[in-house]
C-alpha cells in the first residue's frame, strides 16, 4: 500500500484498488504489529488514511451475475459459450459457466485497459522527453549567447588593457 500510494504522489494517475480489507487489515497489524500498538491505532484506521473512497460492491446471486455478465458481453461470444439463458435456473452448474466467461471478458478488458495505459504513458514520456529537450536547447542557446557576452567583455577589457 505505501508503495502505490508513494507511485501515485503527485500524479494524474487515480488508483483502483480491489482488496478484501479483512485481509489487508490482518497483514497490516501483523507488519506493524508494535507501531500501530504503540499509537492507539488499528488496521482499519491505517487503511481508512490510505484508502480515499472506499466503496463495497453487494454480493449477488447467480442470476444477478448472469444478468450483470449478459448486459455487457458479446452477445456471440455467449450463445457459444453454451451459457445457459437469462431466467434459466440450474442450480450449483450455472455459477462456473458465468465466472469463466466473466474472467475471460475481464482479461480482455485489462488487456484492452493495459495497452490503452502504456500507450498513453507513451504519449506522456515522448512530450516530457520533448520539453526537456526543448528545455535543454534553450538553457544552449542562453548559455552559448552568456559565453558570447563574457568573451566580448574579456576582449574588451584586454583591448582596454593594450590602450593604457
Amino acid at each position: 500500500l505505501q508503495c502505490m500510494v508513494l507511485l501515485t504522489e503527485n500524479t494524474p494517475f487515480v488508483l483502483v484498488l480491489a482488496i478484501d480489507p479483512r485481509l489487508v487489515v490482518k497483514a497490516i497489524e501483523s507488519a506493524f504489529d508494535r507501531t500501530i500498538v504503540a499509537a492507539g491505532v488499528n488496521g482499519y484506521l491505517f487503511l481508512d488514511k490510505v484508502v480515499q473512497l472506499p466503496f463495497a460492491m453487494p454480493r449477488m446471486t447467480v442470476d444477478e451475475g448472469r444478468q450483470y455478465v449478459e448486459s455487457f458481453a458479446d452477445k456471440e461470444v455467449l450463445k457459444q459459450s453454451g451459457l445457459p439463458p437469462s431466467g434459466y435456473s440450474m442450480p450449483g452448474s450455472a455459477s462456473p459457466y458465468i465466472l469463466e466467461e466473466a474472467r475471460e471478458m475481464t482479461l480482455r478488458n485489462l488487456e484492452n485497459d493495459r495497452q490503452a495505459w502504456l500507450v498513453a504513458f507513451e504519449e506522456t514520456k515522448t512530450n516530457e522527453v520533448r520539453k526537456i529537450e526543448e528545455g535543454d536547447r534553450a538553457l544552449s542557446e542562453r548559455l552559448g549567447r552568456l559565453k558570447a557576452l563574457t568573451m566580448q567583455m574579456v576582449e574588451q577589457r584586454i583591448r582596454d588593457a593594450e590602450a593604457s
